[in-house]
């Protein structure tokens, strides 16, 4: 990639900031959809107009308290505060790549070896889960990514993204805000499933997201709602990789865990781009 298309980039990325930061809180809510209630054609609908819905009780909760302990003693084991942004640890004789947003806020990933049973396919690629991918992605795909998101107390919110990264630039439209509009078109080919560890409120760091805006370019989000997801443990949040979202500040005194897994197509390498 070309110095120019990274210039682009960081440009984009500011712009994000400041458009998303002046869309305001509604009131939307984010859908509550439930496998044993609703049909499945009703939940792919809330996900595909919203770019996010919330799982409800996907998983045993005896799982998710063991998954914390087992997350809780990796974390209190490693350096992790005297690290670099983006760095490695060993651990039991395993490889675990890291990256710190600030002092307070990370990304683990290739941590399934931490959660002892985590690899059984009962857990990352329900019937749920593969049904809903099955009929939205329409391509091949894999479970690329599992991961550990841990926020501390923290008081700053995070920046607003989307998961996926520009794939080409827009020849005919050069323009940074041309470039997502263009990206936007892309058929949907990633997903994120978020599994809190505990019960996310409106303080403890829950993720905000801009409702509708994985089909709508950055100059055409000033009508979305906004909404911090909010929900309790042994629910999960799937949402489409394209959707504008941040990590939002935790003001309380605990940790909060969550294990995301990412789907996306067969071809999509972020670190061949």
């Amino acid at each position: 990639m070309n110095n120019e298309s990274y210039l682009m980039k960081g440009n984009l990325y500011k712009i994000t900031q400041t458009l998303c930061n002046d869309t305001t809180n509604k009131s939307h809510n984010i859908s509550h959809v439930n496998h044993t209630i609703h049909t499945l054609d009703y939940i792919i609908n809330e996900l595909d107009r919203d770019g996010v819905i919330i799982l409800d009780n996907l998983f045993d909760s005896q799982d998710i308290n063991k998954w914390k302990q087992q997350i809780r003693k990796f974390m209190n084991e490693i350096d992790i505060n005297n690290s670099e942004q983006v760095c490695q640890f060993n651990y039991n004789n395993n490889v675990y790549n890291i990256i710190k947003h600030n002092d307070k806020r990370f990304d683990i990933w290739n941590i399934d070896t931490i959660i002892t049973d985590f690899t059984l396919s009962k857990y990352y690629m329900n019937n749920l889960i593969q049904n809903i991918l099955d009929r939205l992605m329409q391509c091949k795909y894999t479970c690329k990514s599992i991961g550990i998101l841990p926020v501390y107390q923290d008081k700053q919110n995070g920046q607003w993204h989307r998961d996926v990264i520009p794939l080409w630039e827009n020849k005919f439209d050069k323009n940074i805000i041309g470039i997502d509009k263009f990206n936007i078109t892309n058929p949907d080919f990633y997903y994120n499933l978020i599994i809190p560890l505990d019960d996310i409120e409106l303080n403890n760091g829950g993720t905000e997201f801009i409702l509708g805006s994985h089909k709508l370019s950055i100059d055409n989000i000033h009508d979305c709602s906004r909404c911090i997801c909010t929900c309790s443990k042994n629910n999960a949040i799937l949402f489409n990789g394209k959707i504008l979202h941040r990590g939002t500040a935790n003001y309380t005194n605990n940790i909060r865990d969550a294990i995301y897994i990412i789907y996306c197509a067969d071809w999509y390498n972020e670190e061949k781009m």
